[in-house]
């Protein structure tokens, strides 16, 4: 399996920080896609609303967070609001 590592900065709603265990307003997720997905997950559940992904390569990596990374995050959502 591919592992992908995605550099993240966040911006807190409330203390986010320490809720994911990030420090500062930056962290790198690296892993597989269910790894990273469950890592945005915990950002999700902090109260973060807004994250900024910046890359290397935009297209690709744009390509990757809509076809297979938003997608588990969304599964993981609608099984935390049933």
């Amino acid at each position: 399996m591919a592992t992908t590592k995605l550099t993240v900065h966040h911006y807190r709603n409330g203390d986010s920080s320490n809720a994911t265990g990030a420090r500062g307003h930056t962290t790198a997720l690296v892993g597989n896609l269910e790894q990273v997905a469950d890592s945005l997950f915990d950002y999700y559940k902090a109260g973060v609303t807004t994250l900024l992904i910046p890359s290397f390569e935009p297209v690709e990596d744009a390509i990757i967070y809509g076809r297979d990374v938003i997608p588990l995050v969304g599964q993981q959502v609608q099984r935390e609001e049933r």
